[in-house]
């Protein structure tokens, strides 16, 4: 657990960065950090996982579409970070070909940003 929270907390200042950068370019209802970083096993090349869900994404398109566009939209890139966009809708109904990844997020991952209700 020790390990766990300390390596969060080495990336802490690039996560709080890419959360307000992010949030100021989409309307993000969650971002879950996942990966080896959430599970307290990051090594030095392991790059941090995130996943933004948004309501704004359209269902219709695929995942690396969003990815692309979000990267493109804020003018910001980092190459540790590795973004995977999900629409809202598709990320609560966790089926079909992204399903078990998105199920893997839900069960390993851990929320770093929450939209206020």
């Amino acid at each position: 657990m020790a390990r766990k929270k300390n390596q969060i907390n080495l990336i802490k200042n690039k996560l709080e960065e890419y959360i307000k950068v992010l949030t100021q370019t989409i309307n993000v209802d969650q971002m879950i950090l996942f990966g080896s970083y959430a599970k307290g096993e990051a090594h030095k090349f392991s790059d941090i996982d995130i996943a933004l869900i948004s309501s704004e994404l359209n269902p219709k398109k695929p995942t690396f579409v969003h990815n692309i566009e979000i990267k493109e939209k804020a003018n910001y890139y980092d190459p540790d970070l590795q973004l995977f966009a999900f629409p809202t809708k598709v990320f609560k109904e966790a089926n079909g070909v992204q399903g078990s990844f998105i199920r893997e997020i839900k069960k390993t991952g851990k929320v770093i940003y929450q939209k206020p209700s």
